[in-house]
C-alpha cells in the first residue's frame, strides 16, 4: 500500500476499486459532477475516466435536471443503478474483509418501493 503525505497527514493511495466505490456511493441519491469531484477528491480528468467506465458498464445513469437556482439552466445528475448498488455492496464487503476500507461503510441495501412517485 502506497502512503502519501497530504497536508502533513499520512494517507494511503486509494485503489481503483475504492475510487469506484466512492463515486458510486456519492451517486446513490443523485449527484452533479461538481459534488462527485469534491466528494471523491478527484480532478476533472480522473472523474471523467471513472464516470465513462461506470456509465458504459451500467452502474451509473445520467439524467438532465433543471437547476433550482435558474430554471433556464440544465445540469447533469448521475445516479447509481440497481446493478451499481449491488456492485457497491459486494465491493465494500470485500474491501472491509480485506481490511482495505479506512472508514466504516454502511451496507447498501436496495431502496424500498413505496406508493409515492
Amino acid at each position: 500500500m502506497a502512503v502519501v503525505l497530504v497536508f502533513g497527514l499520512l494517507r494511503h493511495r486509494r485503489s481503483e476499486l475504492e475510487i469506484i466505490c466512492d463515486v458510486l456511493e456519492l451517486c446513490l441519491n443523485g449527484a452533479s459532477k461538481h459534488k462527485i469531484t469534491y466528494g471523491a477528491e478527484l480532478n476533472d480528468a480522473t472523474l471523467n475516466k471513472y464516470l465513462d467506465m461506470l456509465l458504459s458498464s451500467g452502474f451509473v445513469t445520467v439524467r438532465i435536471a433543471c437547476s433550482s437556482k435558474n430554471t433556464q439552466a440544465l445540469k447533469f445528475v448521475y445516479e447509481t443503478t440497481e446493478a451499481g448498488k449491488d456492485f457497491l455492496e459486494v465491493s465494500w464487503n470485500m474491501l472491509n474483509r480485506l481490511g482495505k476500507v479506512e472508514r466504516n461503510k454502511v451496507a447498501v441495501k436496495p431502496m424500498e418501493k413505496t406508493g409515492y412517485v
